[in-house]
């Protein structure tokens, strides 16, 4: 499932079972979109956040992909982005009593001062995982 192109807004991913692609998830340049009691599972890569902000990841089960989720970004306002998308209340394959997901962020304008632009990794996170995954019709 891909939303993509300009700003696809204001859509509800739910009750899926998302499995076997490479990708299961991606949300491109998405903005106050829902993904929510969804099963993610066996896919190269569960969820990709990318350039988008202000979406929720909620109560989904979200696990044995060989890497369950990421975020990528190139934005000015990083600060903005990297608070914005709200991971809450998955389950991740196990108990866990927090879960780091990674980001990797490139700031091209930075070239105008230093020649090159700018990259970096962060994480933002699931502080309320589910301890046990949800039962997802």
């Amino acid at each position: 499932v891909e939303l993509s192109w300009r700003e696809s807004k204001n859509n509800l991913i739910t009750l899926n079972k998302i499995s076997f692609n490479g990708k299961g998830v991606v949300l491109n340049t998405a903005y106050n979109s829902t993904i929510e009691q969804n099963i993610i599972s066996d896919n190269n890569l569960g969820i990709s956040v990318e350039y988008s902000n202000k979406n929720n990841v909620i109560e989904n089960n979200i696990f044995n992909n060989e890497k369950n989720a990421q975020i990528e970004s190139a934005t000015i306002d990083v600060m903005r982005f990297l608070h914005s998308n709200i991971w809450d209340g998955n389950y991740w394959g196990e108990p866990k009593n927090q879960v780091a997901i990674p980001g990797n962020c490139y700031l091209p304008f930075m070239s105008i001062l230093l020649g090159q632009g700018i990259s970096f990794s962060f994480n933002t996170f699931d502080y309320h995982p589910a301890q046990k995954p949800y039962d997802i019709p």
